[in-house]
């Protein structure tokens, strides 16, 4: 037997070649029929070129044929099938009327817009916009759309993006009003993990924005449905943050697992030093590929993952294609804008930051493996720190780390006993063996870290 489909068929044709099918859907409904009767030849599908649409198309045995009499499906040129719609360019007309209105004037004659619902796809099947990005806190809101995704627009095979302003980059905001309620707190308040993932609708943070910014916003027609979405920025120009002696104990609770000190995103020019992590949920010290970042003398007292992690997520993401790889493309990554934006040459930069003067910024005159190109880990100190833990790993470096920087000097204890420690002042004894070792480590009793009468 023969079947046919065509895009100029009918759902109720009989499938023959001179009245075919309209989808592939309908000859699979033909032959499931055949085969609840018992086939008694073999049948063949002869789909005729073209784009189908095919929001979904699943076999299972009730569509198998047999070993004497087969079921075929044949493509008799290029055959799409297409979960979506194909929609000719020539549907599309300047928009018009409200939504006119909303635009702003340099866009007004550059949108374009077609009644998808003249198509015959109903507003059901376009679905609702749904939250997008990574890391959303949708989820949270009463009102927020989550799944499924169904409206999306392919142009030339590439996803279009909703409406955004600005169409490239970010905006900067001016500092923050206040606070809202967040996981995260750049005053270290924060709202404890199980806490937060059971709030409703929680308040968001407020910021201030520069003056341009201000008239456009105050020239939108309807503000009840926008989104932002930030992203905090680090970069490799970001030096001169120093973290010392400070006390970081019993951070996070299941299943949130925090890093002690995390420097995420190539951040680099960072210091800590003194510090002691204890009980820390995943790694004492992240460093997420940063360059001349310096972490030594710290104590770490037990961590969950490797107390000193140091990935290359930079060098992996331009060399190799890794994850990082946006943030790294040239000219366009963020982190090649935004260093093109600090003044790393000027008197007052060299004059605190002289290392910086000396990257080598030109992909097409620099081998990607100098060290003074920004993406390698390059000049950074891992040395002379404690770790107390009598399982797991002390480090979780990549081999570029020990290329491009100094690790070394750092020892790891199995016990607080053996080193003798004094547990009411919350210190170790002066002849202990742990100042044997790293002299330099600086004696500070606990009960004298932080807040304290």
């Amino acid at each position: 037997m023969e079947l046919y489909v065509a895009l100029n068929g009918r759902s109720d044709a009989p499938g023959t070649k001179d009245s075919p099918f309209i989808s592939i859907q309908n000859a699979k409904e033909k032959i499931r029929a055949l085969i609840a009767k018992g086939l008694s030849e073999a049948v063949t599908v002869h789909i005729s070129e073209g784009n189908y649409s095919v929001p979904s198309l699943l076999f299972d045995m009730s569509d198998s044929g047999t070993a004497e009499y087969t079921i075929t499906y044949v493509a008799d040129g290029n055959v799409i099938l297409n979960g979506g719609v194909k929609l000719d360019p020539d549907i599309f007309e300047h928009v018009s009327g409200k939504a006119r209105e909303c635009l702003h004037e340099d866009a007004k004659d550059k949108v374009l817009c077609t009644d998808l619902t003249k198509l015959g796809i109903s507003l059901d099947a376009i679905g609702k916009m749904c939250v997008i990005g990574s890391h959303n806190s949708g989820f949270l809101y009463d009102d927020a759309i989550m799944s499924p995704m169904w409206c999306e627009l392919f142009i030339n095979d590439t996803r279009q993006t909703v409406a955004r302003y600005p169409n490239d980059e970010f905006l900067n905001h001016c500092g923050a009003i206040s606070e809202g309620e967040g996981l995260e707190s750049k005053t270290g308040v924060g709202i404890a993990h199980d806490k937060w993932i059971k709030m409703r609708n929680p308040r968001s943070d407020i910021y201030k924005i520069d003056e341009d910014t201000a008239k456009r916003a105050a020239s939108w027609k309807y503000a009840h449905d926008l989104w932002m979405f930030g992203y905090p920025s680090h970069d490799w120009a970001a030096h001169g943050t120093v973290i010392r002696y400070n006390r970081i104990e019993n951070i996070g609770k299941k299943p949130f697992r925090p890093d002690g000190i995390y420097w995420d995103d190539g951040l680099s020019g960072q210091t800590a030093y003194g510090n002691v992590l204890i009980n820390i949920p995943k790694f004492a010290f992240h460093i997420g590929g940063g360059r001349e970042n310096t972490v030594e003398r710290n104590i770490i007292i037990k961590s969950g993952s490797a107390a000193l992690k140091y990935d290359d997520r930079h060098r992996e993401g331009y060399l190799r294609n890794g994850w990082a790889r946006k943030a790294t493309e040239y000219p366009n990554g963020k982190h090649w804008r935004v260093l093109s934006t600090a003044p790393i040459r000027s008197e007052i930069w060299t004059s605190k930051y002289p290392t910086l003067a000396g990257l080598k910024t030109d992909p097409a005159s620099t081998d990607p493996n100098d060290p003074e190109f920004p993406i390698n880990p390059a000049h950074s100190s891992v040395r002379k720190n404690a770790v107390i833990a009598p399982f797991g790993d002390m480090y979780n470096i990549v081999g570029s780390v020990y290329t491009y920087s100094s690790v070394s000097d750092n020892y790891q204890y199995s016990s607080l006993e053996s080193l003798l420690w004094d547990e009411k002042i919350g210190s170790f004894a002066h002849e202990s063996e742990i100042y044997k070792d790293i002299p330099e480590l600086v004696n500070i009793p606990l009960s004298k870290i932080g807040r304290y009468s």
